[in-house]
């Protein structure tokens, strides 16, 4: 459960460079994302995805930018205060889901017979969370952001 925290804090630095960089720099499009899907069934395996809308024409620039940020991850450069930048609405986030009754039956409840470590997932959600510094991010972004293993999907429109 931890490396999963420290892969979803990696996926909103890695959004935070998009939205930075492809949005206020380049213009390129509103509201690039980073997100980590783990899977509950296939231990070790998971999917990272970066999505981006861009006009038909601008995809390869925003590409070879993704790449290059995905690179420049990858080679560890990711500074405490990013990490803490990024951590920061996470943990104020799950302070407030922890109230809700939704949280509790939906994330936590729901599946918890087949998967019992889930309501120890919820008790120490807070305190893993703020256990995430920039070297774990560092380490993991080392092994799973290199592109050379990577699916690259682009969908144009027909015309």
């Amino acid at each position: 459960i931890m490396q999963t925290r420290q892969l979803s804090v990696l996926a909103r630095v890695f959004s935070e460079r998009l939205r930075k960089t492809i949005r206020e720099e380049l213009g390129q499009s509103y509201s690039p994302y980073v997100y980590n899907r783990p899977s509950l069934i296939y231990n070790g395996y998971g999917v990272m995805h970066v999505r981006v809308n861009v006009k038909p024409g601008s995809q390869q620039v925003v590409l070879d930018t993704v790449r290059q940020i995905a690179a420049s991850l990858e080679k560890g450069d990711i500074s405490t205060l990013e990490t803490r930048n990024a951590l920061k609405p996470v943990l104020t986030h799950l302070k407030t889901l922890r109230q809700t009754n939704g949280y509790w039956l939906n994330s936590v409840m729901a599946g918890s017979s087949r998967f019992p470590e889930k309501l120890d997932w919820a008790r120490n959600i807070m305190t893993g969370y703020g256990k995430v510094d920039n070297r774990d991010l560092i380490g993991l972004a080392a092994k799973y952001l290199s592109f050379k293993d990577r699916a690259v999907v682009v969908v144009l429109p027909e015309n």
